[in-house]
């Protein structure tokens, strides 16, 4: 009767048989089989699954066909109780359908095990979401992972952001992570290095050697040193996420804006996030700073010298341009653009206070004196930037420009 429903409902001799002779069903009554399947199929459905879901979630983890639909339930309601919307409740279940099988007070216990030992409380929902498995992995376990991986060289706030984003670390042997930390090594990164790009990007512990020197041998083919690569991806780890297709494809596009092959290679060894950022973003930074007034030319000019640009927000940019130009020192923004790093309210203070108080004058021939590194400004001038911004606040300045714009605006 049971194996007849089951062939009715589309399950394959292999699964039938996988049921069948699953332990905790093989000793139970056909006929209770039979009308309990039918039970749980029917509140699983009614609870927003599909027949086919029912079906996959039984095929992996046979022993659903024998729990009371008031245990199922309860599970479920303590997912939803937690914040979970019923999409992600089927979710976590068809990741693991074997969730069904632990207590209420093994999900409690596990929730609070991994709040004191740091994660956060969203932390930890999506880790039950993305990663169910965990309530497979004994709370001594978990504790386990975390001393080697400290033993290994993290601390706990680098463990928690590893774990929360690639919480299959947990299952993970650690001899096969020491392994990969020593090939790793090989490659050419310090363990420190190691540390920092897999906090940053967790999946490099999952990722295997090969594929990562394949990356290497890859990318050395489109110009980049092997130790330029390396010091890429310390800075943006997210490139190893990047297919080959993709970088080539960034590439080709950023010719296409003007760029050529060489200045590519040198901007996106600069800024590796480059690679991370829509064409169409970056010719509308391109098309806004041609708008401030300056020519295509000159704009590729300034990125190519000052890739980060890219990162800036023009609102920011274009307050640092219009105040140079306001002290006729407009041409600096292409002659040298890395002083646009500088915040206006020092570039600000520091103009006043050689032009107000050292009767100085300040234009092209020695503009410089804005942009001195800071030890060096207050070794030459003896006074320090905190001194120079309490004295010379350029917020003063921004609120007055706002209320005169405000003020034409009206009128």
């Amino acid at each position: 009767m049971f194996e007849k429903l089951l062939k009715s409902l589309g399950y394959s001799e292999e699964e039938i048989k996988k049921i069948k002779e699953t332990y905790s069903l093989s000793t139970q009554r056909d006929d209770f089989l039979y009308s309990n399947y039918l039970k749980v199929h029917s509140f699983f459905v009614a609870a927003g699954y599909t027949d086919e879901q029912v079906k996959m979630m039984i095929s992996s983890f046979p022993p659903i066909c024998s729990y009371s639909v008031e245990s199922i339930k309860s599970k479920i309601d303590w997912f939803r109780e937690k914040g979970y919307i019923n999409d992600e409740v089927i979710m976590i279940s068809l990741r693991f359908p074997r969730v069904y099988s632990y207590s209420i007070n093994s999900f409690n216990n596990k929730k609070n095990y991994l709040l004191d030992l740091g994660y956060s409380k969203e932390q930890v929902l999506e880790m039950f979401l993305e990663y169910p498995a965990i309530f497979s992995i004994s709370n001594d376990n978990v504790k386990q992972k975390i001393d080697d991986l400290m033993m290994l060289g993290f601390n706990m706030t680098q463990i928690i952001k590893i774990t929360s984003k690639q919480k299959s670390i947990f299952s993970i042997s650690t001899d096969v992570l020491k392994e990969k930390i020593n090939l790793l090594e090989g490659i050419g990164y310090t363990k420190e290095q190691i540390i920092k790009i897999s906090t940053k990007l967790p999946s490099l512990l999952s990722n295997s050697v090969d594929n990562i020197k394949s990356k290497i041998d890859e990318m050395m083919k489109l110009g980049y040193s092997k130790d330029v690569f390396l010091k890429m991806t310390i800075f943006c780890p997210s490139i190893y996420s990047l297919s080959i297709d993709n970088i080539k494809e960034k590439i080709s596009d950023m010719i296409s804006l003007g760029y050529s092959n060489e200045e590519v290679i040198r901007m996106t060894s600069l800024l590796p996030t480059i690679f991370t950022y829509g064409t169409c973003n970056m010719k509308k930074k391109l098309d806004e700073l041609v708008e401030l007034g300056f020519s295509y030319e000159e704009v590729i000019k300034m990125t190519i010298e000052l890739p980060s640009l890219y990162s800036c927000s023009i609102e920011n940019l274009k307050e640092k341009i219009f105040y140079l130009r306001s002290i006729g020192l407009g041409d600096v923004c292409v002659k040298s653009p890395k002083h646009l790093m500088q915040s206006v309210g020092l570039t600000y203070a520091r103009y006043r206070f050689l032009t107000e108080e050292l009767g100085k004058e300040i234009d092209l021939s020695n503009y410089r004196l804005l942009f001195r590194e800071e030890s060096a400004f207050k070794k030459l001038f003896k006074i320090t930037k905190d001194e120079l911004l309490d004295r010379y606040n350029y917020d003063d300045v921004r609120k007055k420009l706002e209320t005169n714009k405000r003020k034409k605006k009206n009128l």
